[in-house]
């Protein structure tokens, strides 16, 4: 079981020995796992060239969100699995960071976010509301309504 690794495309990490990348640190080769072992590399199975981008740039870990579902990886492999990358957030741990996007308003500023992004830029985050236009944000304007005529609904 390898849960790093999304789907058997666009290389099947499977195969007997495939040339594929190893990092040397930020060097990039193209070498057998064997080989990379040899040399103390990092192999990336999913990553059949040397770029770009480059695969072996800085390995900062961020949260890379495939649909709904959160892996703890980095840049490189979450462009390899098509996901969108948060290199901010602090990871997968307890919470469902990766879930729908939704409105979040803060203040009258509309925008689509996770309810963990919304609750870190300080807003309220609606699940119910899927689109931002129109801006569901700006409060309705008040109804022009008499003094007297307010009066007689509440008498």
């Amino acid at each position: 079981w390898h849960l790093q690794w999304h789907d058997c495309e666009p290389t099947n990490p499977c195969d007997q020995n495939p040339v594929r990348v190893c990092c040397l640190d930020e060097e990039c080769l193209l070498t057998t796992l064997g080989e990379c072992e040899d040399l103390e590399g990092i192999w990336h199975p999913h990553a059949p060239d040397c770029g770009p981008p480059n695969p072996c740039g800085p390995l900062d870990e961020g949260v890379c969100c495939v649909g709904e579902d959160c892996y703890q990886t980095d840049e490189y492999e979450c462009y390899l699995l098509q996901g969108d990358w948060h290199p901010d957030w602090p990871g997968c741990d307890g919470k469902n960071v990766c879930q729908s996007l939704r409105v979040c308003c803060v203040e009258e500023e509309c925008s689509l976010t996770s309810s963990y992004e919304c609750h870190q830029l300080g807003g309220e985050w609606h699940e119910q509301w899927m689109s931002c236009d129109p801006n569901p944000c700006v409060p309705a304007p008040a109804e022009g309504v008499s003094w007297g005529r307010l009066k007689r609904i509440f008498r």
